[in-house]
């Protein structure tokens, strides 16, 4: 029900969060595998932080 609302309200897309653990550092692969099987896809984000 609710994807169907979003969807009539024009969104195109759902973020279901994160699929890692230990600030970012380990990939929870039961949950990235969850995600997966609802046709969803992961992407890896690069952050880089520099003192100024």
């Amino acid at each position: 029900m609710l994807l169907k609302v979003l969807a009539d309200k024009g969104y195109e897309y759902l973020n279901m969060g994160i699929s890692t653990e230990d600030g970012g550092k380990t990939v929870n692969w039961g949950l990235l595998d969850f995600k997966e099987s609802f046709n969803g896809t992961g992407i890896i984000r690069t952050y880089w932080s520099k003192d100024l």
